[in-house]
């Protein structure tokens, strides 16, 4: 499910002594988040909600079946500048 929409998923993570938590591979696959995505953190009431700010940190790139695919990276994406680049590649 790495298509940044998951259904439900629940997990137990632990924080260290210098307050980060690691979110399970599992989870970070389900969402498409790589190791330097940035969130916004929400309080909502009791609960700490993450949002992974992926669309402003992304990549675009072929699979495997030449289908283009966004893979977060950490870094700006222009989705326009993307698109350009392609089409020079292809000539």
């Amino acid at each position: 499910m790495a298509n940044g929409m998951v259904n439900s998923m629940e997990v137990l993570v632990e924080m260290d002594e210098a307050g980060r938590l690691v979110l399970p591979k599992a989870v970070r696959r389900a969402l498409g988040i790589s190791r330097r995505t940035k969130f916004r953190a929400e309080v909502v009431g009791a609960k700490v909600e993450l949002i992974p700010c992926l669309e402003s940190t992304a990549r675009l790139e072929k699979d495997a079946h030449g289908l283009l695919v966004v893979k977060a990276t950490g870094k700006p994406f222009n989705a326009v500048e993307a698109l350009a680049e392609i089409r020079r590649e292809r000539g």
